[in-house]
């Protein structure tokens, strides 16, 4: 895949698709423990096992050879004769006011002509410039990185969890400085675990010589625990591209587990389509249960701490820059003097990257010999040579979720001062809701049929995967039906509006739509009392019949969106089809909040590798955000485009007076704290659904990955899921002990606080994105939506001029009497298309304890 990545350790790197080399050292020394030392033998003799993967392929015959680098004079030479200009984001062009915010404080020109690409740096002269990057105090990467892996404790958390015998591949080696940190752990590990198959370690790289040079230093130095030498881990070398590498890397299928490591942040070369791309590529590499990656990012550090680290006060940033000039010149004399050119570097804040050009500092012509190439640069106009964009928290939920993975793990530094580096630790996603890119649309009005399959494959991931078929005929709610309803209930919904709409019959059993099309929401404080349903029968039908009615019914709406796309369809049809959409979307959350509350023995899904921190670093007090007084608008207009259900319609204003609210919802620790407080006879009704005591005083919280953990582990810092009963009890206990006024604030105050700018470094964890099922934990400012849902003191009514929909009379009509409290926002488990229209509207009885709702507090 020309036009992937390219990587060193510790370094961001662009270089037309391949992996640029390791970090440099001199000649018959290597880089131990961040030192440089002189080896006993010098030079090094190759290890036993190094792989070239270009002439592996070529001698195997394989139907796609191994790429190959281009020469330095055709990528320079198609850099001029076929200009790209600065690569952009996709449906973005250089004149967009983020993409050129970089170049316009540089040049009066927002746009860039061409291009080099940042392979040209790495020369060895390039190779040991890098490597002395790496050792400033200002390029804070690297040691950010390799103090995670070591006093953070992410190589021995890894090293600990790896299945015995595992593969690893670390991409574009260099010298392995802070890999040898892991391999240290692994080695350890495998001593303390008594393992007798070793772990495999792969280093990729393209430089033969280095390559060999710094694996024989490596093999050379094992840990001082380590009798004999390296008992627990082989060493192995790959010469090739990453693309290469990766190809390799697939055809493995026999070793128990396969981790890639890409540390350095090198994913930053890459817009985050591409990087997006790039971790799809190594998603494909192996399956939910035999394949993990180490992915190494930079946060949106201050910009003048990112400046520092690309321009250094030293003058190695400036020198390894024009390097590439003088690499280009040993092959192709005088067509671009370094002495023509000035280092330009900046940081482009609007867009999170830092970019280096290379100004023009005269008017230049550069021809080719064969004259195909012939133009002229003018003076201080910019050449592109690298970019290194910086990833928020917000940037990497999308970037996992929209590459297929989760994130099993995370470690940061920012608890311990300003610089945000993380390490995470990633697992393939078993499903996603989210495809690589947004996906394309006939018409903008109607979901394409890959977001139907997308929601379709999550629903049988959950009822036939990860539910236990036992479970199916249980009821973890007692107030809904058993799990099995589930199974018919989104697909009869589906196949009656397509009937209903196109006047035709149902796809039948005829019995099916007497008993799936609706289910119930009974009021909790007399349950025989209920909203008008489905009737419900004395033995629900088995699951092979009704899963054979689902695929017929999903059958039907592929065919009408197949014929959607040949013929303009009617509004009727386009409506009915949206509301099918979304009732499934919003009855998947529905499913897992119901799965959440069965057994763990009837759940199976992986649990975590990496145990919770037992001793977290404990959540600010939430500060305090001011909303000023002001008219919200609530609600769409009726002839807005798109879909909205009934109860979003019609636009009004609702004015609000100057309030102050939590910058973030209250956190399970918090809430513990208040439960402690409480008298022993009220702490069991003021225990959450979710939680049960411990027989040492405290309580536990029921996680789908880890199980039931401790409220004084890292789940401190999630927010706390309750009912609104027990938020208004936790507001009038804390007005009581702070001496203020507290409540829940209302629909309008949330749509208000939603509107503010949204912290990048905010979760925004929805539809299964990014993270392991449930809840992760809070920045100081989460104003977005994500993680769960959360109650406001809003009674659930129509708004002014509300209309019931015809097509679906009942589903707002039934309950807008005032018994049911608006909920803002969305959850973990709620799809993009709602949790993203910022008109959506839901609701649940203030006394219902299961739904993901969460709530924060408005202090007057």
């Amino acid at each position: 895949m020309l036009g992937s990545t390219t990587a060193t350790n510790g370094t961001s790197t662009k270089a037309n698709g391949h992996a640029a080399n390791g970090h440099a050292t001199k000649k018959g020394h290597a880089v131990i423990n961040g030192h440089t030392k002189p080896l006993k033998h010098a030079p090094l003799p190759p290890p036993l096992d190094l792989i070239d993967l270009a002439a592996a392929d070529r001698a195997s015959d394989t139907d796609t050879p191994a790429p190959t680098l281009p020469a330095v004079a055709d990528l320079v030479w198609s850099a001029f004769r076929d200009p790209q200009g600065a690569p952009t984001e996709p449906n973005a062009s250089q004149l967009d006011p983020a993409e050129s915010a970089g170049r316009r404080t540089l040049s009066s020109s927002p746009t860039c002509r061409f291009a080099l690409p940042a392979f040209l740096h790495y020369d060895a002269r390039g190779l040991q410039l890098f490597e002395q990057i790496t050792h400033l105090a200002e390029y804070y990467l690297t040691e950010s990185e390799a103090s995670l892996l070591d006093s953070g404790g992410a190589a021995r958390a890894i090293a600990n969890a790896l299945p015995e015998g595992a593969l690893v591949l670390e991409l574009g080696c260099g010298s392995m400085r802070k890999t040898a940190i892991l391999l240290r752990a692994l080695e350890t590990a495998g001593r303390e675990r008594g393992l007798i198959q070793s772990f495999q370690f792969y280093a990729l790289d393209l430089d033969r010589g280095e390559l060999a040079r710094s694996l024989t230093a490596l093999e050379q130095h094992p840990p001082r625990t380590a009798a004999g030498g390296w008992n627990h881990v082989t060493f192995h070398g790959l010469v090739g591209t990453y693309d290469a590498g990766l190809a390799w890397l697939k055809r493995q299928d026999t070793v128990s587990h396969k981790l890639v490591l890409w540390l350095g942040s090198s994913l930053g070369n890459l817009t985050r389509a591409d990087a997006s791309s790039m971790l799809a590529q190594i998603r494909a590499c192996g399956t939910v249960e035999n394949l993990s990656l180490v992915l190494g990012a930079d946060g949106r550090n201050n910009p003048a701490t990112v400046a520092r680290a690309y321009n250094d006060p030293h003058g190695v940033s400036r020198a390894f820059a024009l390097n590439l000039l003088d690499h280009i010149g040993t092959h192709l004399p005088a067509v671009l003097p370094r002495d023509a050119f000035e280092f330009s570097p900046v940081y482009n804040q609007d867009m999170g990257r830092h970019e280096v050009y290379l100004r023009a500092n005269r008017e230049l012509r550069v021809r080719s010999p064969d004259g195909v190439v012939d133009v002229t640069l003018t003076r201080g106009e910019l050449v592109h040579v690298e970019y290194s964009y910086k990833w928020a928290m917000g940037d990497l939920f999308e970037l996992v979720s929209r590459s297929q993975w989760q994130m099993a793990h995370v470690w940061t530094h920012e608890a311990q001062g300003p610089v945000k580096y993380r390490l995470l630790w990633l697992a393939p996603a078993a499903l996603s809701l989210d495809a690589p890119t947004p996906p394309p649309t006939t018409t903008p009005l109607l979901p394409v049929i890959d977001e139907w399959a997308r929601v379709w494959a999550a629903w049988d991931h959950v009822l036939h995967t990860v539910i236990d078929p036992a479970a199916l005929n249980i009821a973890p709610i007692d107030v809904r039906h058993p799990l099995v309803f589930y199974v018919g209930h989104a697909p009869c919904f589906t196949d009656v509006q397509i009937a209903t709409v196109l006047g035709e019959p149902t796809l039948g059993p005829n019995e099916f739509p007497r008993i799936f099309t609706r289910g119930i929401d009974p009021d909790l404080k007399d349950p025989d009392r209920c909203h008008d349903h489905s009737e419900v029968p004395d033995a629900w039908p088995e699951v092979a019949r009704i899963a054979e009615y689902r695929d017929r019914a999903r059958a039907r709406v592929r065919a009408v969106l197949e014929r959607a796309g040949k013929e303009n369809m009617g509004k009727a049809e386009r409506h009915a089809l949206n509301l099918a959409f979304e009732h499934e979307i919003m009855h998947l959350e529905t499913l897992m909040y119901m799965v959440a509350q069965l057994s763990p023995s009837y759940i199976h899904l992986p649990t975590s590798a990496v145990p919770l921190d037992r001793d977290p670093t404990p959540l600010a007090p939430a500060s305090l955000l001011t909303l000023p007084a002001q008219t919200v608008t609530l609600g769409r207009p009726r002839d807005s485009p798109g879909f909205g259900w009934d109860n979003e319609f019609p636009e009004h204003q609702v004015a609000i007076g100057t309030c102050r609210i939590q910058a973030r919802p209250v956190s399970v620790g918090e809430y513990a704290h208040f439960l402690a407080a409480q008298p022993a006879a009220d702490q069991e009704r003021l225990t959450p659904a979710a939680w049960r005591a411990t027989s040492t005083g405290g309580w536990e919280v029921r996680s789908l990955i880890h199980g039931w953990v401790p409220t004084t582990t890292a789940v401190a810092n999630h927010p706390v899921a309750v009912s609104c009963v027990l938020a208004d009890a936790y507001a009038s206990w804390y007005a009581h002990t702070q001496d203020c006024n507290a409540r829940l604030p209302t629909e309008a105050e949330m749509q208000a606080l939603h509107a503010l700018p949204t912290s990048r470094d905010g979760t925004r964890h929805v539809a299964f994105a990014g993270l392991q099922w449930g809840t992760c934990a809070m920045a100081d400012v989460e104003t977005g939506k994500g993680n769960l849902w959360e109650w406001t003191s809003t009674a659930f009514k129509g708004f002014p001029g509300f209309e019931p929909d015809p097509m679906y009379p009942g589903y707002s009509a039934d309950f807008v009497h005032g018994g049911h409290a608006v909920v803002a926002g969305a959850s973990w488990a709620t799809h993009r298309k709602i949790a993203e229209r910022k008109e959506f509207r839901n609701w649940y009885q203030p006394g219902y304890p299961y739904a993901f709702i969460g709530f924060r507090m408005v202090l007057e």
